[in-house]
């Protein structure tokens, strides 16, 4: 009989605890499922920022993902791994910011434009900035020499620079 809150001490700290510590500095993969907001408790306080995007939805900031201080929400068809932010991680952060170089590419409707880059390794939508959708293969895309916008998508495009 002594041994039941022994027991439940232990699941207690196995299954509830553990799981949020282990949160709260690492990963969170938070995915939205048709379509419906997500919410994924997580421990937000030295920041969050995506470090690999699941869905073929383009997961953008304050649109479709965004967090609080109780954790992650995910919308609109958005599925991501989270890096959580930690003191220790300030300075890795700073470095794998500087890899990667920021630029603006806009569209007219019925017009294609296209933005000069050099050679690079990976471009991300950062940003959408028209209430056009921006849709990779769609409405953008680039090669190893620009990025191509149309139909009026306007976004802010990340491009990890060649090393």
């Amino acid at each position: 009989m002594k041994r039941y809150p022994v027991i439940l001490a232990a699941l207690l700290v196995c299954c509830i605890v553990a799981p949020l510590v282990a949160r709260e500095h690492g990963t969170v993969v938070c995915e939205s499922s048709d379509g419906h907001r997500q919410f994924c408790r997580a421990y937000t306080a030295d920041g969050v920022h995506i470090i690999r995007q699941i869905s073929r939805t383009n997961c953008i900031e304050g649109r479709n993902w965004g967090y609080n201080d109780r954790g992650i929400w995910v919308d609109d068809g958005c599925r991501a791994e989270f890096l959580l932010g930690t003191r220790e991680g300030y300075r890795e952060r700073e470095r794998e910011r500087d890899r990667w170089e920021t630029l603006v590419c806009e569209s007219d409707y019925g017009h294609t434009h296209r933005c000069s880059i050099d050679r690079h390794r990976e471009v991300r939508l950062r940003r959408q900035l028209s209430r056009a959708d921006c849709v990779f293969g769609r409405t953008w895309g680039y090669n190893n020499h620009e990025i191509w916008v149309r139909d009026g998508c306007r976004a802010e495009f990340s491009i990890e620079r060649d090393r």
